[in-house]
Formats: structure tokens, sequence, C-alpha cells
């Protein structure tokens, strides 16, 4: 049986864009899940909840983890014949059902999210106080022995051993700094058949502040860019993240109160409303949805050139560094920003589909 681990809409979406098979059950340990699940499209759904927050704190919590390990382990039950398929380690939860599958011999694989699959990698060489305490932590006391922490900047990222993943699941011919064998493979492609509008972009926000800058900083960023979108597209669109805060939602349109643009308050993956929208380009900074957009005929556009000081960020370079070589094209000014422009050159090199790898096994 095979078994796919979930953590938000975008996961359950690009599922549905890997295979059919009906002969699939579906893990979902929920963050966001804002698209409905179709149960029916799975031998069967087992949902867990997360006893980790979103603070380190939640790590203490010892009879919470114990009492979901439990349930874990009663009600999920694993052969060597089975394999793993789990889109991220980020969630520290994913940790327990990836060592169930392990310890029993089945086969795990890492699905690509997105950017931060190849610009987030663990730790090499000096390790900070921070991440040696979170690694001895989750080693001694959470008894994950083959997981590690590293601290950045951007957050604290649990990884699992590289050894543990039998692959990688690529959208393309990339490298990642891990020593996990890359497995290109294609997704079904999804455009529609209508054409799409050259004149419409829809910009999709980032938390940008929680990291890179200051509030202030991004909301005089995106004015700017808001202003020359406005300037040189008939229509431009503007979608928050899924976890943009209503206060910091009202400056934003405050802040851009002065130009025609039209905010959508859907809070489903980005990927969804290229479905349903005729948009040409999605811009943003380093947001992981853009390059899926390909699919649907979508031209992406990364501004990460336009985080101010960005070379000095070992991530953000990383992302740069993993853009280029995926054959993306970084503007280096808003005003290289126009309609007809192509920013992405299709794919390298021969890919296969999921169930030509996977089924014939």
């Amino acid at each position: 049986m095979d078994y796919y681990l979930v953590n938000n809409g975008y996961h359950i979406f690009d599922l549905l864009s890997l295979t059919d098979n009906c002969c699939r059950s579906l893990i979902v340990v929920p963050h966001a899940i804002n698209i409905p699940i179709e149960e029916k499209k799975f031998s069967s759904v087992y949902h867990f909840p997360s006893p980790f927050g979103s603070s380190m704190l939640s790590w203490l919590g010892l009879g919470a983890i114990s009492r979901a390990k439990k349930d874990l382990d009663s009600r999920l039950k694993i052969n060597c014949n089975d394999r793993l398929f789990v889109y991220t380690e980020y969630e520290l939860f994913n940790h327990f059902i990836i060592r169930k599958f392990a310890s029993e011999g089945a086969k795990v694989y890492l699905v690509e999210e997105g950017l931060a699959t190849y610009s987030l990698v663990p730790s090499k060489g000096f390790v900070s106080v921070k991440s040696l305490f979170g690694t001895l932590w989750v080693r001694m006391a959470l008894g994950l022995r083959n997981s590690s922490i590293t601290h950045q900047k951007s957050g604290v990222f649990p990884f699992y051993r590289d050894s543990v993943f039998s692959g990688l699941l690529s959208s393309d011919n990339k490298t990642i700094a891990r020593s996990i064998s890359c497995m290109p493979i294609k997704r079904k492609a999804q455009s529609s058949e209508k054409t799409r509008d050259n004149e419409s972009i829809v910009f999709l926000s980032e938390p940008l502040y929680d990291y890179y800058m200051s509030t202030d900083e991004y909301l005089e960023l995106i004015e700017r860019i808001v202003a020359q979108l406005c300037a040189v597209f008939k229509e431009v669109l503007f979608k928050f993240h899924p976890r943009e805060a209503p206060n910091m939602r009202g400056a934003i349109k405050k802040q851009t109160i002065a130009y025609p643009v039209t905010f959508l308050e859907n809070e489903g993956p980005a990927e969804v409303l290229a479905q349903s929208m005729m948009f040409k380009y999605c811009a943003s900074f380093i947001c992981s949805a853009l390059l899926p957009m390909v699919r649907f005929g979508v031209e992406p556009i990364f501004l990460i050139r336009l985080i101010k000081n960005y070379e000095s960020n070992d991530v953000l370079m990383g992302v740069e560094k993993m853009l280029i070589e995926s054959g993306v094209i970084l503007p280096n000014s808003l005003g290289e920003i126009i309609p007809g422009v192509i920013f992405c050159s299709a794919s390298k090199g021969s890919m296969k589909y999921f169930d030509e790898v996977f089924c014939n096994e």
C-alpha cells in the first residue's frame, strides 16, 4: 500500500496531480487544510492532530506527545511492502510517522514541496547552541534518534537522516545539498484550453516581515510593486498569505489604497486559483506556489532580488541558485516586469510520470 503524508492544502492538491492510483491511503497531520479532502479517492484516510505547535515550548509537552504516539501506533499498521511519500520534515510529528515506516523496512520517499526543499538543508560543520540543544532534546527525550534540528534566522527546522529516504521526487532535474538521490517526476498537465490574459497578473503576499525585513519596509516594498504592476498591467490581483493576520491585511490595503488593485479573499492554494482564473502572470518573492504555476500555462515571476541585502542571507542565496539552475529568469528591477516577457524556460532532461516509475515496481 502507498501512503501519502500531507499537512496542508497544497500537499493534497499536488498529490492529485501526481497519480490517479486509487490503491492509496492518506495520512493527514493538519496545518492548513484549506481545500476539501475527497476521501472517496483514497482507500483509507487517517487523521492525526499534531501535539507540536508553532513554539518550541510544545516540544516539552511529553504527555501530549506520548498520547499522540500511542494513537499513531494503535491505528496505523505498516509492513515492509508499504511505501510512504512525505512532503515535509518541518512538522515534527511527521518524524514519528517516518520512523514507523522505516522501522518496518518500508521505503520512504520525500516529495518536493517547493523552494524550501532545496534551500533549507541540515546544518553541517559549525552547529549553533540552539541547534545542538534541539537535536539532543528530540533524540534523547522524544526518542527520534535519526532526527536533527537546524536553527536559522527564518525559523527552526527539523530534518530526518538522509539515508532513510529512498529518493526525492523533484519537479525538474534539480540538485539538492543532501545525500538523497533526486528522481525527476512529471506532473499531469493542467493547462486550461482557454487563452490566458496576457495583461493580468496576480501577486502573492509573503510574511517576509517575520524574518527578512521590518513591517514598514515590507509595506513600502509592496506599494512600489503594486504601483509598477498597475502601471503596466490592465488587471492586478492581490492574494494574501494564509498566515497573514487581519491587521496586516488591513495595513497592506491602506498602503495601496491609491492603486486599482483587486484583493482576493480566497484562502485556498494559489494553484487552485490558476484553474479558475485566467491571469497569465503570477509574482511573489520566494513563494513555493510559483514554480508549479507553469503547469497551468502561468508565467512565474520571482522578485527575490528586490529583497534588501538578500545577498547576505544564505537561505535566499540558496533559493536564487536553485532558481537559476531551474531556468528561471530573475528580474533585477520592477521595470523588467512587462506583459509578454517569458520568465521561466521549459524543464530540461527526460522525466517520467509517477505511475510509470512506481506502479511497475
